[in-house]
């Protein structure tokens, strides 16, 4: 029987909609130059109205107690920490966190404190629930995300609704900027 609290089973997905054709090829030239390996793609087919629904469709059709999600207009600017990284699995399944940044700790001190090695995002603070670039347990997810919401509403839950403990290292294990900024797209410089 396969150890399911393993790391290597802990798959990266990437959330795409139809709304947007040209984000996914330029994210994967860039995944592909700063971090390689595997990738799953998901491409929702919902209205972008109805973004969130497309991702609870494709959560509750997975088995993965833990997964990697990125979207396709995080596009990587650097080499990401691959040692940095295996650690975060390693602390999501270690501590049962909820959520784990790969952004490193860039949140203002009085809404975080240190856990061991770990910086712990408070109880109530802001962006409890994130989208950004982070290692889920994808129960946590399911709970607190809700139907009918586009990409910017399902991030906009009220930090006294989401509770989890969110954990996050004091240097990123990823960098990237976003290519959409309320679905405007923004200039970046060629991968």
């Amino acid at each position: 029987m396969e150890d399911t609290k393993s790391t290597k089973n802990i798959k990266t997905y990437v959330l795409a909609t139809k709304a947007y054709p040209d984000l996914l090829p330029n994210f994967i030239k860039r995944f592909s130059k700063f971090w390689g390996g595997p990738l799953r793609i998901y491409v929702s087919d919902t209205p972008l109205e109805d973004w969130s629904g497309g991702v609870i469709d494709m959560l509750e059709a997975i088995d993965d107690e833990y997964l990697i999600i990125l979207h396709d207009d995080f596009y990587l600017t650097e080499k990401v920490d691959l040692e940095l990284l295996e650690e975060l699995k390693r602390a999501i399944i270690k501590y049962d966190a909820d959520r784990v940044s790969l952004l490193g700790n860039h949140s203002v001190p009085r809404t975080t404190s240190f856990r061991g090695e770990y910086v712990k995002h408070k109880p109530k603070s802001e962006y409890q629930f994130s989208f950004e670039a982070s290692i889920y347990k994808r129960k946590w997810v399911l709970e607190y995300l809700v139907k009918g919401r586009d990409p910017w509403q399902s991030e906009n839950i009220p930090r006294w609704d989401a509770r989890g403990l969110i954990l996050s290292s004091d240097q990123p294990a990823i960098t990237y900027k976003d290519r959409l900024n309320r679905g405007k797209l923004i200039r970046l410089q060629p991968a």
